[in-house]
């Protein structure tokens, strides 16, 4: 068996999902009493979907020929913010999200999809950097990298109901848990020292800290009680506390790194509000090409996010079982939902040959899976190629015109 084969073999995954309908309607809402526009779904019976893993290109529907549009990872990456219409296609093509009961329509909170939508983008960037060997130099790449890390890190938890059940939860992550229970904690001042500078006595903090000089770093007790009083955001008081009693709050001393880095991008960089934090740039460009060139906090937000990446695996796949598919006689698994297999995608695709790409075509923005060092391919599909390039000869046409 060729290497290939044998990578097909081992990476090739089935899932069949319940085919469903979806009908867009209109409701009063609850504050303003207009009538606003509601997605709702129902499971149509005895009816599947056939999903599978193709190495190199990602999961599609297994059933049909033609995959230039046969991208469910992709499209679900690219429909934008609140767009009814594009969810409603998005699962009458591939199903819902999540298993539905028979015979009802439910509701479907989009603000949560988009929950659900952004959570699996911030992951998305994250494996998309870390095989760059370029990192350093790209302001584009750093981006990606700080934001999805801060919004992994930042984020609320967020359960997706359907009915009266809960189908489905975004967990918090570790060191936010962490930092919003911080506040309660009982400080000892055990760790005080003394010295004399300029004649007068210093009392401070001596902090382990990965990124300081000789592994230590020292804060003035005076400064740490000025940060704790000062106007300053709430979550930024508690990382502090966490940061200086990290041997106390923290279980595990591998996120030591992540209060570490945290707080030296706060102290040293901008103190920023969590609200502000987003996939499309959170900060000012000039703030990203300053941490281009940091080499200490860019190597630090590498660790970071590959504890992220650790993290979220585990919580988003920890409901896959292993089973073996006797049609086939392949080993196959058994996964809960059409959302926990496009993480399962993601978890079999060989980051470091490939990457998911947006495709360029302003229309679309859909990604794609691609070679890392496939530099021309920068269209999901020929559909888009062929129409930005329509595009393009009838601007043309009409600049002769003029």
């Amino acid at each position: 068996m060729t290497e290939d084969l044998s990578r097909e073999f081992l990476t090739y995954f089935t899932f069949e999902n319940d085919k469903c309908i979806c009908e867009i309607e209109k409701v009063a809402d609850n504050k303003t009493n207009r009538l606003v526009e509601n997605l709702v779904v129902k499971k149509v019976k005895e009816k599947d979907i056939p999903v599978a893993y193709f190495y190199g290109e990602g999961l599609k529907l297994s059933d049909i020929k033609d995959k230039s549009k046969n991208n469910i990872l992709g499209e679900f990456l690219g429909i934008k913010k609140d767009d009814l219409y594009t969810y409603k296609s998005f699962f009458e093509k591939y199903g819902f999200l999540f298993t539905l009961d028979d015979d009802d329509f439910y509701s479907i909170d989009i603000d949560k999809v988009n929950d659900l939508k952004n959570n699996l983008l911030a992951f998305v960037f994250l494996m998309n950097n870390q095989f760059d060997n370029y990192l350093f130099y790209k302001v584009n790449s750093v981006q990606e990298l700080l934001d999805a890390t801060l919004y992994l890190i930042f984020k609320d938890e967020s359960e997706f109901i359907i009915g009266d059940k809960e189908v489905f939860t975004i967990k918090k992550s570790k060191v936010k848990t962490v930092i919003d229970g911080a506040n309660s904690h009982n400080e000892s001042s055990h760790n005080i020292k003394q010295k004399i500078v300029n004649g007068q006595k210093i009392e401070y903090f001596e902090i382990k800290d990965l990124l300081s000089k000789n592994g230590i770093n020292e804060i003035d007790v005076e400064t740490y009680n000025d940060i704790k009083l000062g106007n300053f955001p709430q979550w930024f008081k508690n990382l502090c506390r966490v940061y200086k009693n990290k041997r106390q709050l923290l279980d595990d001393p591998k996120y030591n790194i992540v209060v570490d880095f945290l707080f030296h991008f706060s102290t040293e960089y901008l103190t920023f509000s969590q609200s502000d934090i987003s996939l499309e740039g959170t900060f000012e460009d000039n703030l990203y090409e300053d941490i281009t060139k940091d080499r200490k906090l860019l190597k630090a937000l590498m660790e970071v996010s590959k504890i992220l990446l650790e993290d979220e695996f585990e919580t988003n796949l920890s409901s896959v079982t292993p089973k073996f598919n006797i049609n086939d006689m392949k080993p196959d698994w058994k996964l809960p939902s059409l959302y926990t297999a496009l993480y399962f995608s993601l978890f079999y695709m060989n980051s470091k040959e490939n990457e998911l790409r947006k495709c360029k075509n302003d229309n679309c923005k859909e990604f794609f899976q691609v070679s890392r060092t496939n530099s021309r391919k920068i269209y999901c599909s020929l559909v888009c190629c062929n129409a930005v390039a329509q595009r393009n000869y009838q601007k043309k046409q009409l600049q002769k015109k003029k």
